[in-house]
């Protein structure tokens, strides 16, 4: 279907401003088709105080979160992100600390819980270009 898809993306970060395109390169390297596709995507900066997000209930097909801690996202905004993704729906965790292996090895296993928690049945994490980043699934 070469229709573009309108508001199926959400890209959000606790920083002060996100590009795009490094949004979609992220998907790209990943194999993540269709995220290019996406008319419209919705970007929120400064995420870090939010409770909800301002998506209907199983509407977007992507969201990526920039994150630079384990705190961030929160257990409540990681809620929100299954709450709106769709059924067989993918988040993309990009975690921008250039920590040491240690640091990386301990911010994985936190966002692999809080990802399993709120019901992500797959969680895979990969190394691409000395970032960590996480693809997951939610089949809800």
């Amino acid at each position: 279907d070469n229709t573009t898809m309108q508001g199926c993306m959400l890209a959000f970060t606790d920083d002060a401003r996100l590009s795009i395109t490094a949004s979609y390169t992220a998907f790209a390297e990943l194999g993540i088709i269709g995220a290019e596709q996406c008319r419209d995507p919705q970007i929120i900066t400064q995420a870090s105080s939010l409770n909800q997000l301002p998506m209907e209930t199983s509407s977007l097909d992507y969201v990526i979160c920039i994150c630079g801690s384990a705190e961030f996202p929160s257990d409540r905004l990681f809620e929100e992100v299954s709450r709106v993704l769709k059924p067989a729906g993918s988040i993309l965790i990009h975690g921008t600390s250039q920590s040491v292996t240690g640091e990386i090895d301990k911010t994985t296993s936190t966002l692999q819980r809080k990802l399993l928690l709120v019901g992500f049945l797959e969680v895979e994490f990969l190394e691409e270009k000395s970032m960590v980043l996480s693809h997951a699934s939610s089949l809800i």
